[in-house]
């Protein structure tokens, strides 16, 4: 595990881990999902102050509401000078159950990507794209993401 400054204003250190891809994954991340979810314009306010405490792993889904608020968070964090840029963060999203099927799969992400992303503009990748809820078959979701490249 390999440690890096992620805030250099308080010098805070959070251990990552490397991927098999090569990305390097910070081991404490911020979860975003809670019932009834966080109207956006607050979450968006904590997100920043957590991003600025040096929560730059980020977890959401369709499914909780969030994404808008994720995207809007790392712009704000980026203008003020919290982050550097968009590479700073690393974000994961989810699909839903009902999004697991082989035809459901890469709407499901185009639509997260869509719904954060419009806020970001700098990137059309989310770092981790997961399974929330294994209710379909994990067989025809590998094949659908070999297919796709995902």
């Amino acid at each position: 595990m390999e440690e890096t400054i992620i805030n250099s204003s308080t010098k805070k250190l959070v251990p990552e881990v490397v991927l098999n891809s090569g990305h390097k994954m910070p081991v404490l991340g911020l979860g975003t999902g809670k019932v009834p979810p966080t109207p956006t314009d607050e979450l968006v306010s904590i997100l920043v102050d957590a991003i600025d405490a040096g929560y730059h792993h980020i977890d959401t889904a369709a499914f909780y509401q969030t994404e808008e608020a994720v995207g809007l968070a790392v712009v704000r964090a980026k203008e003020r000078g919290v982050i550097k840029n968009r590479d700073d963060m690393f974000i994961t999203s989810k699909l839903w159950c009902t999004d697991a099927y082989p035809d459901g799969v890469l709407p499901a992400l185009k639509t997260s990507l869509r719904e954060w992303w419009d806020h970001v503009l700098t990137a059309d990748v989310v770092e981790r794209f997961v399974v929330d809820s294994i209710l379909s078959s994990v067989d025809s979701l590998a094949v659908k993401a070999e297919t796709v490249g995902i």
